[in-house]
């Protein structure tokens, strides 16, 4: 993956599990506003919020690392890392 900049990856285990918690989430988005306001909404609906990245290359690596059960991508236009990552 030397096609891309180098960056860090954000988060993992963002949230502490719900306790009745089956669905392990992930968040994409490079806004850190909405990236933040999307996982407050999940963590509300009780969901585990597993990670946080700010884009399709570090949801890459951290998807086979903790195998969420959603990722809630966002793609405001599609190239050939966003279909990598879906």
């Amino acid at each position: 993956m030397s096609s891309h900049p180098s960056s860090a990856v954000i988060t993992a285990n963002m949230s502490t599990p719900a306790q009745t918690c089956s669905i392990r989430a992930m968040v994409v988005e490079a806004n850190p506003v909405i990236r933040e306001g999307l996982c407050s909404f999940l963590r509300n609906a009780q969901v585990e919020v597993v990670a946080q990245a700010r884009n399709a290359f570090e949801a890459i690596e951290l998807v086979s690392q903790l195998t969420p059960s959603i990722v809630l991508l966002s793609v405001p236009r599609l190239g050939p890392e966003h279909l990598a990552a879906m």
